[in-house]
């Protein structure tokens, strides 16, 4: 298992501060180290609310993706939306990861994006305004109704980030 770069620093702190390698989550060494650190502190808040999102609607823990231990988590300083998990994050059917180090095409299209501007990974961090898997065709678009109660987790999020250049105003 890949645990050290040669430099002292481990494998994870090294990918943080690297460009995204788009499709790398195939491997299954390097998705199961990442695996292996989804509890890691800069992460840990963020997949506990998606364990959180889960228990709320009666599926299994993990089947909303937990962030890649790659990203910033609450230590990022940018922040992208996505609409809803993809397969290929799913687990079962993908990583179990919000990775941008997936196979699919929006993976892809985001690393690829941010590997043009020199925005590392642990500068980001990934979460989608649905982010439990939707009832509909998968990889499609989410309903109003999954985006609302979404929204719910979303202020939950937002909280949990400290880097925040915004205020939420409670109702």
């Amino acid at each position: 298992m890949i645990t050290s770069d040669g430099h002292g620093g481990t494998f994870v702190d090294r990918i943080r501060s690297s460009a995204f390698v788009p499709g790398r989550n195939v491997d299954p060494e390097v998705l199961a180290l990442k695996h292996a650190h989804i509890r890691d502190p800069h992460v840990a808040p963020i997949n506990a609310l998606a364990d959180r999102v889960a228990d709320s609607e009666g599926i299994a823990r993990g089947l909303v993706p937990y962030v890649d231990p790659q990203m910033g988590g609450v230590d990022a300083e940018v922040l992208a939306l996505l609409d809803n998990p993809s397969t290929k994050a799913e687990a079962g059917t993908g990583s179990g990861l919000l990775s941008l180090e997936n196979n699919d095409g929006s993976a892809r299209f985001c690393a690829e994006r941010y590997n043009d501007f020199g925005l590392a990974p642990g500068r980001v961090v990934h979460w989608n305004v649905a982010p439990a898997p939707i009832a509909g065709v998968k990889n499609g678009q989410s309903s109003p109704a999954e985006r609302v109660r979404g929204a719910r987790w979303l202020h939950e999020l937002l909280e949990l980030l400290p880097n925040r250049l915004f205020r939420i105003r409670s109702a």
